[in-house]
C-alpha cells in the first residue's frame, strides 16, 4: 500500500515533466510497477487501466511491452483464466526472445510461467513441453559458462519441473514412477546446493523465500506415497533428509556462514574480498536490469566469485566443511545415539499435511497428520500470547485446556512408546 501511495506520486510528478522518449519511459514504467502493486492488492481492474495506458507509449515490438504482457498476464491468473493468461505470455515470450539473450531472466521467467499457467490449466503435458524447449535453448549455453553460473540459470527449469511432476504423480500407486519423481527432487536439491555455494546471499536465499519450503514439502509427500506403497525405509530416509536438509539451509543459514568464517580462522582481509565481490555482484545485477551493463560483466564477476570460494576451499578446508558440507546422519544413526527410554518426534509443516517421523531405538515410524490445521495451531497460540484477562472468553482457561488437548491429540497422542519417559521434539513451520 505504502509503495502504491509513492508511485502515485511518482506519477503525478511525471506527467509534470515536458514531453519527450524519456518522460515516456519513465511513465511507462512507474504505471507498470503501479500496477503491480494494484494486483497485489487484488484491484485488477485499475492495473488493467494502467496497463492499457502504459501500452500505448510504445511502439509494436518495444522491449517495455514485454513487461505489460507479464503483468496482464499475472492478472489472468489472479482472475483464474488460464487460457488468457498464456495468450499474454506468449505474447511476452515473443518479445523476450527478440530483444533478450537465452539466459537473461526475463526469457527464463516467461518460460517457467508459461509452464505455470498450462499447470494450472490442468495441461502437464504443455507444460513440460515448454520446459523443454526452455531448457533446450539454455543447454547451448553450457560450455561457454561456469559450473555454478550454469548452475544457477536452469535452477528455475528444474524446480519448475518438479512442479509438473509432483502434480502428474501425486496420487500415482505406482512405485517406479513415484520413484522417477521423487530423482527429479533430488536432482533438484543438488542444483540447490551447487547455486548455494556459488551465490550464497544472492540467488540462493531468493530461492529460499520463494520455493525452497515448497519443494521439500512436496518431495516428503511423495516420499510418503511411495513408502506406504513398499514399506520401504530408503524412502524414510529420503524424507529425513529433505525435511534436514530444508531446515538446515533456511534456518540456519547466517549461523551457518559465521560460524564458517570464524571458526576456520579466514583473515579479515579475504573475508573484505568476498564482501567486496559480493557487492560487485548485486550491483551489476542492478545495472543489468537498467540497461548500464551487460550479461558478459555480470559473468566475469561471477567467475572471479567463483575463484574466490574454490581459493577457500583450498586454503581454509573447514570452511568449507562448515559452510557447505550439509552433514545430515542417517536414520539408524540417530536411533542409535538414543537409550531406550527416549524418543524423537520430528515434524515437518508441510504445504497440505504435517508429516511426523518418530525415532527411537528399536522402531521407526512415517505418518501423515490429516487433520491439523493452520487455524488449530493460532488458536492454542492466541491462548498462550494473549493477556488471559483481553481474550475475550468468559472461562480463557478452559479454551486453552480445549485447544492445547486437541494439538495433543493429533501430534502426540499414542505416538509416545510405553517404556519412553524423555521426549525430544523438533518441531517445524508453525509448531
Amino acid at each position: 500500500l505504502t509503495s502504491v501511495s509513492y508511485l502515485r506520486r511518482a506519477l503525478r510528478a511525471i506527467e509534470k515533466s515536458p514531453p519527450g522518449y524519456l518522460a515516456s519511459v519513465n511513465m511507462s514504467s512507474i504505471l507498470n510497477n503501479l500496477s503491480r502493486g494494484l494486483i497485489k492488492l487484488n484491484k485488477l481492474d485499475s492495473a488493467v487501466l494502467l496497463l492499457n495506458t502504459a501500452e500505448t507509449l510504445h511502439e509494436e515490438g518495444d522491449a517495455f511491452l514485454y513487461f505489460i504482457e507479464m503483468n496482464r498476464a499475472e492478472i489472468m491468473m489472479t482472475k483464474g483464466d488460464y487460457q488468457m493468461a498464456v495468450v499474454h505470455l506468449m505474447n511476452a515470450k515473443k518479445i523476450a526472445l527478440s530483444k533478450f539473450e537465452k539466459q537473461d531472466f526475463y526469457v527464463i521467467n516467461n518460460y517457467t510461467k508459461l509452464s505455470e499457467a498450462y499447470l494450472k490449466a490442468d495441461d502437464t503435458g504443455k507444460a513440460e513441453e515448454i520446459l523443454d524447449a526452455g531448457l533446450a535453448a539454455i543447454n547451448e549455453l553450457e560450455d561457454d559458462m561456469s559450473k555454478g553460473a550454469f548452475a544457477n540459470l536452469i535452477l528455475p527449469f528444474e524446480v519448475a519441473r518438479s512442479k509438473v511432476i509432483y502434480e502428474k504423480q501425486k496420487d500415482s500407486e505406482s512405485l517406479s514412477d513415484l520413484d522417477a519423481s521423487i530423482s527429479q527432487y533430488v536432482k533438484t536439491m543438488e542444483l540447490v546446493r551447487e547455486v548455494r555455494k556459488i551465490f550464497p546471499d544472492r540467488s540462493f536465499k531468493e530461492f529460499l523465500s520463494s520455493d525452497g519450503k515448497q519443494l521439500a514439502s512436496r518431495a516428503i509427500a511423495l516420499c510418503f506415497s511411495a513408502y506406504q506403497l513398499g514399506q520401504s525405509k530408503k524412502y524414510l530416509e529420503l524424507a529425513f533428509r529433505f525435511s534436514e536438509e530444508s531446515r538446515a539451509l533456511t534456518l540456519l543459514e547466517s549461523t551457518i556462514e559465521n560460524n564458517a568464517i570464524s571458526y576456520a580462522g579466514i583473515p579479515d582481509s579475504v573475508v573484505q574480498k568476498g564482501v567486496k565481490l559480493q557487492r560487485a555482484l548485486a550491483e551489476v545485477e542492478i545495472a543489468l536490469k537498467g540497461g548500464s551493463a551487460s550479461r558478459a560483466d555480470l559473468e566475469s564477476i561471477n567467475r572471479s566469485y567463483q575463484s574466490y570460494i574454490e581459493q577457500l576451499e583450498k586454503q581454509y578446508p573447514q570452511y568449507y566443511d562448515l559452510k557447505y558440507d550439509v552433514r545430515i546422519p542417517e536414520l539408524a544413526t540417530v536411533a542409535g545415539l538414543l537409550s531406550e527410554k527416549e524418543q524423537i518426534l520430528h515434524f515437518f509443516w508441510g504445504e497440505d499435511y504435517t508429516f511426523l517421523i518418530s525415532i527411537n531405538r528399536n522402531q521407526l515410524q512415517f505418518e501423515k497428520v490429516n487433520s491439523l490445521q493452520a487455524e488449530d495451531v493460532n488458536s492454542l497460540l492466541y491462548c498462550l500470547q494473549t493477556n488471559p484477562l483481553e481474550q475475550g472468553f468468559e472461562d480463557p482457561y478452559d479454551r486453552f485446556l480445549s485447544a492445547s488437548n486437541h494439538i495433543y491429540d493429533q501430534l502426540i497422542k499414542n505416538k509416545v512408546q510405553p517404556e519412553v519417559d524423555e521426549l525430544i521434539i523438533i518441531p517445524d513451520g508453525m509448531l
